[in-house]
């Protein structure tokens, strides 16, 4: 194993410099940059002038009056540039990518338990309505879909807000290869065909995440209509059982007056039981009076009128008297009048 790791280290460091020695080439190329090494002479004629000549390749900018060791020099730190920027931005939709798996992650994880509450609000709709459990089960998980909704809501704002953060990376990096190709052929042959393959994944990724997004929207929606659904029917579970409560109650309420009723029925009807068997008694009891005891009664009807009848002068009489006593005091106080 360390052998062929070894061989792979070096056919990757061979390959590497074969493709830089490739782009000094033609990078030297493009500007006309001999690197042919003129050795001096080492027997110098003496006498004759050394006229210096003008290389024909010869320019007034700044870039051509640099030598060649300077212009690769350039190119080598414009190309180590470019490396950093395509490795920043790998590692950049990495970090994107893993964020976008722990998210979906969750989405599935909140996919399941709305399915497992999906599936308990069936078997609580099967077995029938119950005042107490079914209410709770239908709002806890009425609750729970639309935390699940305001949460999907989130995620799928910050899935957008992060593909227009990558539409504009791609696009910074399609404008930084475009300058760069006007520098080097190279770097338009190896880094910049790099730079597209990850530019294609990412839109692949982008498109995959434009998809999953939708999928979601639309679940989100079948989640919506179904958690309105079982408002609807909460709503009129609910109606329902207040009618039913309402029935039962006056219902009871009259179950109660009957009794009441009836027992008042009972006790009228034992009372006139016991007065007819009082009745019946005073009857087999009754004796008729004698003459002589109607007499003695009609005598004594008449003493006690004629003792009323005295008592009633006297209390006239007495009221007389009460008057007239009042009268002499009033006008014995009052000035003017003489006393009596």
């Amino acid at each position: 194993m360390p052998e062929n790791s070894g061989a792979e280290n070096v056919k990757d460091n061979y390959d590497t410099i074969f493709i830089e020695n490739e782009m000094f080439d033609s990078y030297a190329r493009r500007f006309n940059v001999f690197t042919e090494i003129i050795e001096p002479d080492p027997t110098p004629k003496h006498g004759i002038k050394h006229i210096p000549q003008k290389s024909l390749y010869a320019d007034t900018t700044r870039f051509r009056r640099l030598t060649t060791k300077q212009k690769c020099l350039i190119a080598h730190v414009e190309l180590e540039e470019f490396k950093n920027t395509i490795n920043r931005a790998k590692d950049q939709l990495e970090s994107e990518l893993l964020q976008y798996t722990s998210v979906l992650e969750t989405f599935n994880l909140d996919l399941k338990d709305i399915e497992s509450r999906r599936c308990a609000l069936k078997t609580v709709m099967r077995k029938g309505y119950c005042l107490r459990l079914g209410t709770y089960t239908a709002e806890a998980l009425i609750q729970n879909h639309e935390k699940n909704m305001i949460n999907m809501s989130a995620e799928i704002e910050n899935l957008k807000m992060k593909s227009i953060i990558l539409t504009q990376e791609r696009r910074k990096l399609k404008a930084l290869l475009r300058t760069r190709s006007g520098k080097s052929n190279a770097l338009q042959e190896v880094e910049i065909q790099e730079g597209k393959i990850l530019c294609n994944e990412a839109l692949e990724k982008i498109a995959e995440l434009n998809q999953k997004i939708y999928k979601l929207k639309s679940l989100a929606i079948k989640a919506q209509k179904a958690c309105n659904a079982c408002k609807l029917q909460l709503s009129a579970s609910t109606e329902k059982g207040d009618r039913l409560a309402k029935e039962t109650k006056q219902r009871i309420d009259l179950c109660a007056l009957l009794k009441t009723t009836k027992k008042e029925a009972h006790k009228k009807v034992n009372d006139e039981m016991n007065m007819h068997a009082e009745v019946l008694n005073a009857a087999e009891i009754y004796r008729v009076p004698t003459v002589s005891d109607f007499i003695d009664s009609v005598l004594e009807r008449k003493i006690l009128d004629r003792k009323i009848k005295m008592q009633n002068r006297k209390l006239s009489l007495a009221k007389k008297l009460a008057t007239i006593t009042r009268q002499k005091r009033c006008h014995c106080f009052i000035p003017g009048f003489p006393p009596f």
